[in-house]
């Protein structure tokens, strides 16, 4: 399945769920703020300690 096809997969199925979520509201929507804020979390922590030591910002000892 190709990159395309994931995405728009993906957008069916979370679509509808958020705007569901909104409908209703009260806890519902409350629990898919949670988890949409942790998984979002998660992954920009994953691409933040995938990364080099030279590009997060640190100064190695070569460079000084």
């Amino acid at each position: 399945m190709n990159n395309l096809a994931k995405r728009t997969l993906s957008a069916l199925v979370m679509i509808p769920a958020a705007l569901g979520a909104v409908w209703v509201g009260g806890w519902v929507f409350k629990i898919l703020l949670i988890a949409a804020t942790a998984l979002m979390y998660w992954e920009w922590k994953t691409i933040v300690l995938n990364k080099k030591p030279e590009t997060t910002g640190k100064v190695s000892a070569r460079r000084m």
